[in-house]
């Protein structure tokens, strides 16, 4: 008799829960993927949003600063414009934001500046290097900044010259521990290659650039960066020196000023234009002969004297070493040179000589200050090296010939004021004779620019945040962004409460 073979019961039922299971696990970890991959997406078009916020902000403040009528020295005149969202498509639609700040490392408390702050308040290093200072004097001028030795600064003047010399306490050897460069700065990142000279004393504490002394900032060796656990934001050089501290030679709707050191026919004529005849001939006077010897005996109290006769320098024939691009005898360096000067001038080759006085008087420097602002001393599209008195620090003054820390203060807590470098005179915070020596290196019409550009997205917690350092160029026309860096790596570096208020729509 056969056996039947005995049922399995159940077998099937595992395997369909374990299929099931096996189904279910899959569905879940596709689940969480798309999840997960759509949250990166939102993260992302978050990311490109803050992005381009961030560079819509540097547009439109290179728009608003091109404007004719930008005053940098009235910033809350354009409130709106410099902090709100990029667009508005409509009323319930959230749109990205942007914010335009610059730390500032001077004030007592950590502050942040709405909109855009001169470069030009910093010592231009290359400018420095081949200005008219003594080499003694160069050094000086950086000598006043933190962290900076004797051997530091000549070593980085001696970096920057053209010649083969070494100064005092620098060097011109290339003997493998770098090359001297015998050339200007293209970025401050040059300097790293001479030794001693590292990311901390270019770039000091605030790895950041937010302008606050964060926890990590100052901790010692703790955590990077490396600081000096002082309780005090050393921000760097980056704060004092610069290789754009350049000023505007051209009028608000883009005119050239007038050279006084590069004057051909028309350009005489245009000058007399400018300041009148009698200004005008003095100047010529002062080029073409220079200022008259200590006790000359004055003649006659203008160049176009006080007895109602014809300006003798229009009606005199060329005097020998006169040329048609005015190449005589001496160049001014500040148009306020010509204040209290006096000129020996003749009259004809055979006839006597006569003593000019300066039509501008050192007890009222109102003719001279609104000369300067019609007047430059070089022809070139944009002039480098002044210090602009409105963004300047005490250290980047205080090295400056004459100057001393009582007026390098007063400077800086008027700054925002000075429409001239003559007002410091006019408002007693220097006698003229002091200004005198430090005029050829100041200025006030400084033209570049620094900023940070802060986007974020419509996101409700305002995550992630993009942030771009932008350096503005108005000397130039059009204008130009010269340095465009990208912070974003850094982190969000500023809160909601850190950061100026936002408003509600740009204008």
């Amino acid at each position: 008799m056969s056996r039947r073979p005995a049922r399995r019961r159940g077998v099937v039922l595992p395997i369909v829960l374990a299929v099931v299971v096996l189904l279910s696990l899959a569905i879940y970890g596709f689940a969480e993927a798309t999840v997960t991959e759509r949250a990166f997406v939102a993260r992302q078009v978050a990311a490109a949003q803050a992005r381009q916020a961030a560079l819509s902000a540097v547009d439109r403040t290179l728009a608003v600063m091109t404007d004719a009528e930008f005053d940098p020295l009235d910033l809350a005149a354009y409130e709106g414009l410099f902090d709100g969202p990029v667009f508005v498509a409509d009323d319930e639609t959230p749109a990205p934001s942007f914010r335009v700040v610059v730390p500032d490392f001077f004030e007592d408390e950590p502050f942040l500046w709405a909109g855009p702050r001169g470069e030009s308040g910093k010592i231009d290093l290359n400018a420095l290097a081949s200005s008219s200072l003594t080499l003694q004097e160069q050094r000086a001028v950086l000598l006043a900044v933190p962290e900076m030795t004797d051997t530091l600064a000549d070593t980085i003047l001696d970096f920057i010259d053209g010649d083969a010399t070494p100064r005092e306490y620098g060097t011109e050897s290339d003997d493998g521990d770098f090359l001297v460069r015998n050339a200007p700065l293209r970025t401050l990142d040059d300097l790293a290659a001479i030794p001693d000279i590292d990311a901390f004393l270019l770039y000091g504490e605030d790895a950041n650039r937010n302008g606050v002394l964060d926890v990590a900032e100052d901790d010692g060796d703790v955590r990077l960066p490396l600081d000096d656990a002082d309780g005090v934001l050393w921000p760097g050089w980056r704060e004092y020196v610069t290789v754009s501290g350049r000023e505007a030679v051209l009028s608000p709707d883009g005119e050239p000023l007038i050279d006084v050191n590069a004057l051909d026919a028309a350009g005489e004529q245009a000058l007399a234009t400018a300041v009148g005849a009698d200004v005008a001939e003095f100047i010529l006077a002062y080029l073409e002969n220079g200022p008259a010897e200590s006790g000359s005996e004055d003649v006659s109290t203008s160049a176009a004297g006080t007895s109602g006769r014809a300006s003798p320098l229009l009606n005199a024939s060329p005097l020998p070493d006169q040329s048609d691009q005015n190449g005589g005898n001496a160049a001014l360096r500040s148009i306020y040179e010509l204040v209290d000067a006096r000129v020996e001038v003749t009259v004809s080759r055979r006839g006597p000589t006569e003593v000019l006085t300066s039509p501008w008087s050192s007890a009222d420097l109102t003719a001279a200050d609104e000369a300067y602002a019609l007047l430059v001393t070089s022809s070139a599209e944009s002039a480098a090296g002044r210090i602009d008195l409105n963004f300047a620090s005490v250290e980047t003054l205080l090295g400056l010939p004459g100057m001393t820390e009582s007026i390098a203060a007063e400077i800086v807590d008027g700054a925002g004021v000075w429409q001239a470098p003559g007002n410091l005179v006019t408002a007693g915070v220097v006698d003229f004779e002091t200004f005198l020596r430090f005029a050829p290196f100041v200025t006030t019409r400084g033209g570049v620019f620094r900023f940070q550009a802060v986007g974020r997205p419509p996101r409700a917690d305002g995550l992630p945040v993009a942030r771009f350092e932008a350096v503005i160029d108005l000397t130039t026309s059009p204008p130009r962004i010269v340095r465009l860096d990208d912070l974003t790596r850094l982190g969000r570096g500023y809160t909601d409460e850190s950061l100026p208020a936002w408003t509600s729509e740009p204008e």
